[in-house]
């Protein structure tokens, strides 16, 4: 075999004379292996415990948060009840001003719920508005005509 012609460049090997022709590592590369395996199996066990470090302080997942009209239909209540008792049912205030958006926690609701000892109430349709009755133009509520107040004359 000449020189760089196998698969291994011979650079960093020689020739050992008791093996004929194969070529044998420098003792400076084998070092180096080993050396870059203890490397390689130090870093696995320090990120195994960076790993465990960091699922131990890793918070649980937070929950999504909903609105008065959906905890108002889950418990079959009105939204003014939801409202009324935000502070008991664990609402979180979502923005700033004097009327933010409210934020419930189902978990929270739920638990409330059952520590008050009431069954929720089955979902019930909401009250609909009747609707108005359109006045016919030029009377009043209660039915007089008005006078007509149209400047323009006909020819």
């Amino acid at each position: 075999m000449s020189a760089g012609s196998g698969i291994f460049d011979r650079r960093g090997e020689r020739d050992d004379p008791r093996r004929g022709d194969r070529v044998v590592p420098h003792p400076a590369l084998v070092e180096r292996r080993a050396a870059d395996d203890l490397l390689d199996a130090l870093a696995d066990l320090i990120a195994e415990r960076l790993a465990a470090r960091f699922d131990a302080i890793t918070p649980e997942p937070i929950e999504g948060l909903v609105d008065a009209r959906e905890i108002a239909r889950a418990t079959g209540r009105s939204r003014a009840w939801v409202y009324e008792h935000s502070s008991e049912l664990g609402a979180v205030r979502l923005g700033s001003g004097p009327r933010p958006r409210l934020g419930f926690s189902r978990a929270r609701v739920e638990a409330y719920v059952q520590a008050a000892g009431e069954p929720p109430a089955p979902p019930s349709q909401p009250v609909r508005a009747q609707p108005q009755r359109r006045r016919r133009a030029g009377q009043t509520s209660t039915g007089v005509e008005l006078l007509p107040i149209n400047c323009r004359r006909e020819s």
